[in-house]
């Protein structure tokens, strides 16, 4: 009797503690795969500055002078606490003077938070806000940042003030800051030298709630 009382013991425990660590699975608020062509929800064209394309199911960006580019759908969002992935790929651009990744809680072109990786293996987190940018995370190298003319997979974790940062699944930075709750989701590809153009394609943007 006592071990089958036990053993019943023993299941209602796992059945709670299932309960208790059950979690609700997250929310997909928008994806991007960029296999229409002739989607107008991204800009394609051309500016002294750059130009802005898509192509064979990728969002290609090309950065011309020493400027930072940026690119996302007015239609989706605003949003506050999600996960957002992108695929990046680096084409071409000098290692150290190049860079590519996401933006988000985007309200408008001078108000966004940006996170990007180097060719060189390295990244940042910077921020715009009314025009004025400011470094948050200064370059910083990591194993996880594939080098070179290769894809990198980006996740942003924006919940509240806490933002999380991570480069093929691996999390590579963490920092806290207040200055923007919400807004859209894109892309972004800096040039650092006026002599140095950067070409970057993007693939599979995903938007989701973020988990508790």
């Amino acid at each position: 009797m006592k071990r089958l009382a036990w053993l019943v013991v023993a299941a209602l425990l796992v059945g709670l503690s299932g309960c208790m660590f059950f979690q609700v699975s997250s929310e997909v608020l928008y994806d991007e795969d960029f296999a229409d062509a002739a989607s107008g929800a991204w800009y394609s064209g051309s500016t002294a500055s750059s130009d802005k394309w898509i192509d064979n199911g990728k969002y290609y960006m090309l950065a011309k002078t020493d400027v930072f580019t940026v690119s996302f759908n007015q239609l989706e969002g605003p949003f506050g606490n999600v996960q957002i992935d992108v695929d990046v790929d680096h084409i071409l651009g000098t290692p150290t003077l190049a860079g590519g990744g996401l933006i988000f809680r985007v309200t408008d072109f001078n108000n966004l938070y940006a996170f990007l990786v180097s060719p060189a293996g390295t990244f940042t987190v910077m921020k715009w806000v009314n025009g004025t940018q400011s470094t948050l995370l200064a370059w910083a190298e990591s194993p996880a940042v594939n080098k070179g003319a290769a894809r990198n997979h980006l996740t942003v974790i924006a919940q509240g003030s806490s933002l999380s940062f991570l480069v093929n699944r691996t999390e590579v930075a963490m920092l806290m800051d207040t200055s923007l709750s919400s807004g859209r989701a894109g892309m972004i590809a800096k040039a650092f030298n006026a002599d140095v153009d950067v070409l970057e394609a993007f693939d599979n943007l995903v938007v989701q709630t973020a988990e508790e």
